[in-house]
């Protein structure tokens, strides 16, 4: 019998599951039949969450200022991680935002709450799991349906993805115009069709590849 290294935590809100952070870390693999979920193995990373909640909670565009010595103006990221600072929902720790680490369920539990979401029940020897994509997606899903907030909901497919030759890197050609996808992994999508929540030509969340 094959021994599966993967601890899930299962607790109650939206009926997901929390996964270890060693079981998450890579892109999900669609299978033969195209049969697996798109986000069912990959974390989050904090800039990703960043980005997630800049568009889909909030309107602003740009921040005032850097306030971590870990983020360059020329990353992707840059004001995402900033808003998120100024609006005391992810704040980094010691002037650090640790961008490209994955949020952990604690952290996942704090941002909620910061915007405004309910409390969740958790354990706190769980705090320190990493949070699945789909599970992050989740949660934001359920607090923009608290809030009143209509996430714009696209159908697209992927024709090619950007080698910084002639398509910028983390830009996606679609059969619907040039998308940007920056934090998102997208390599096994091309050629498939995708459902994203989409704003002003960015894809803020993959929901689903065909």
């Amino acid at each position: 019998m094959r021994k599966i290294l993967v601890l899930v935590v299962i607790f109650v809100f939206c009926g997901c599951a929390v996964q270890t952070k060693g079981s998450v870390i890579e892109e999900n693999n669609f299978s033969v039949e195209s049969e697996t979920v798109y986000g069912e193995n990959m974390t989050v990373s904090r800039a990703l969450a960043a980005k997630m909640i800049c568009l889909m909670f909030f309107d602003e565009g740009n921040c005032s200022a850097n306030y971590f010595e870990d983020i360059e103006k020329d990353e992707w990221y840059y004001d995402y991680a900033n808003i998120m600072h100024e609006k005391s929902i992810m704040v980094g720790s010691d002037g650090l935002f640790y961008p490209l680490e994955p949020v952990t369920y604690l952290e996942a539990m704090k941002i909620i709450k910061r915007l405004g979401g309910k409390d969740v029940e958790y354990q706190n020897k769980n705090g320190t799991q990493s949070v699945s994509y789909n599970l992050w997606l989740e949660m934001t899903e359920e607090l923009a349906k608290e809030k009143g907030i209509e996430l714009k909901i696209d159908e697209f497919e992927i024709i090619l993805l950007g080698d910084g030759e002639g398509i910028d890197f983390m830009k996606a050609k679609t059969d619907k115009g040039m998308m940007d996808y920056s934090g998102l992994w997208l390599e096994s999508a091309v050629g498939k069709g995708v459902e994203a929540y989409v704003k002003d030509e960015c894809i803020v969340a993959v929901k689903n590849i065909e």
